[in-house]
């Protein structure tokens, strides 16, 4: 939702089955991992999305994708193998 726009704590809470305190307790984690900004507008509290920290994460996360995907594609073909190994036995 936050990627989208910024919103108050009070505009998220109907999006889930959670209470007020429990999405103001969630907004409070993100937050303090600074992937939102809190902004405090008289009694409402608006949340915005921090992207930047988001692309960080996200481009270190990216070195690795060649590696995971490299293990992945090794595992699925033993896999394989092992189904090919076991239909013959039977």
């Amino acid at each position: 939702m936050l990627a989208r726009q910024a919103y108050s704590i009070g505009e998220l809470v109907p999006a889930f089955s959670i209470s007020f305190v429990a999405v103001s307790n969630h907004v409070k984690v993100l937050e303090r991992a600074n992937l939102i900004t809190r902004e405090i507008r008289g009694r409402y509290h608006v949340c915005k999305l921090n992207a930047r920290v988001l692309k960080v994460a996200y481009d270190w996360l990216g070195t690795y994708q060649h590696f995971w995907n490299e293990r992945l594609d090794a595992l699925e073909g033993v896999i394989e193998e092992m189904k090919k190994e076991e239909g013959e036995t039977r």
